[in-house]
């Protein structure tokens, strides 16, 4: 019996380090294949350094296509050998990685500017804080297994995929209810009654009364009006918290005068007296948390060698972009930093979540997405134009 459980192990020891072997090679083919070209500074001119992910990069796409490339036209055709931009984007990066590689990015380029754009990636596989006085990780066991091994971040894929479908249902939420705050009263009536839907089907006794007459919640004789809801929605469009609180006022209400166990197919749920929003409150919240703490050292780093800090969003407003934005806007929101919403830019242009015009089908922007991202930034940067630094030519 313990020769067979010893063979089984050795076995899946074997197999594990097979399939480790083997992602590494994949590993370090992409690395080859996205690895920059070495960059040749120019004197005198305004630098601006770009870091993040395949979004900074430009994936699927030559490097002149990418929004710092397309950048660079730009301010070349207003401002012509003013500026140089660089891209140190990396496909599949996270802010912590970032972060431990910032400060010899920024000796080796010395920019008077840097765009940080990452923070997607930390939902899917993970990440870890770093120690503002050393720059190390604050849990190293875990960066180091995430930064040199290949299975764990694969491992951290997978359990970040099982919570995907709650998460975008948790971010199709919140694009409802923006939704509803911008409708028309026909069309705003008709997409809240639908958010009631998922607790109609699960709670028996439970009805939502969509008439030209009446608009409320029924339960037994417990009626709770929804028209107060929608108007106070239609006032604060742009308010989500706000109009969170509109939409579980009418539940929190049927709670606490009937007591009944509401039940829901979304991810929302009753606990005690209170809605739980989040899929899963521990993980979002920490991760989170870290990007935020990550996002302010980068910053605190690129001031300390004398560089402007700009955060960008994503364009898409699709899967762990949106939860990233989420993060960038609060932000931007408390004074933190200088955010630039591309979201707020493509989402009107956009008939739908797909947005084949403006992004590849995974939702990275294609050459007219980015392009929409350059031109703003390029105002941004021209707005603010100022003489070239007097650089040594060594």
């Amino acid at each position: 019996m313990k020769r067979r459980a010893f063979r089984l192990l050795a076995f899946v020891l074997v197999v594990l380090v097979m399939a480790e072997v083997l992602l590494q090679l994949a590993g370090w083919y992409t690395r080859r294949q996205y690895q920059h070209d070495p960059v040749l500074l120019q004197p005198k001119t305004v630098r601006i350094l770009c870091v993040g992910d395949s979004n900074v990069y430009g994936l699927y796409l030559p490097k002149e296509k990418s929004w710092p490339g397309q950048l660079q036209v730009l301010l070349d055709e207003q401002a012509p050998g003013q500026y140089q931009v660089i891209n140190m984007g990396f496909p599949g990066t996270q802010t912590f990685k970032i972060l431990l590689s910032l400060p010899k990015m920024l000796a080796a380029t010395e920019p008077d500017h840097v765009i940080f754009l990452a923070g997607a990636n930390d939902f899917l596989f993970g990440t870890t804080t770093i120690n503002p006085d050393s720059l190390k990780a604050e849990r190293p066991i875990r960066a180091f297994l995430l930064d040199h091994f290949q299975l764990p971040r694969l491992w951290s894929i997978l359990t970040a995929n099982s919570n995907a479908r709650i998460l975008n249902q948790h971010d199709d939420l919140q694009h409802t209810l923006e939704h509803i705050g911008h409708a028309d009263l026909a069309t705003g009536k008709a997409l809240l009654a639908a958010m009631y839907q998922p607790f109609v089907d699960g709670s028996p006794g439970l009805q939502v009364i969509h008439t030209d007459t009446e608009f409320a919640l029924h339960y037994r004789e417990t009626v709770i009006p929804l028209m107060p809801v929608l108007e106070t929605m239609r006032k604060t469009p742009d308010d989500i918290h706000a109009l969170h609180k509109a939409y579980i006022t009418p539940l929190f209400a049927i709670y606490q005068q009937t007591g009944i166990p509401l039940e829901s197919h979304t991810p929302l749920s009753i606990n005690g007296t209170a809605i739980d929003l989040d899929p899963n409150p521990a993980r979002t919240t920490n991760t989170r948390k870290t990007i935020r703490e990550n996002i302010l050292m980068a910053r605190d780093i690129s001031q300390a060698h004398d560089a402007s800090f700009l955060l960008l969003g994503y364009s898409s407003r699709q899967h762990f972009y949106h939860s990233a934005n989420q993060v960038f806007r609060s932000m931007g929101s408390d004074g933190s930093m200088t955010f630039l919403d591309a979201e707020s830019l493509t989402s009107p242009l956009c008939p739908d979540d797909a947005c084949t015009t403006y992004f590849f089908p995974d939702q990275h922007p294609n050459e007219d997405g980015y392009r929409i991202v350059a031109q703003q930034l390029a105002q941004h940067f021209l707005d603010t134009i100022r003489q070239p630094p007097q650089r040594d030519l060594d």
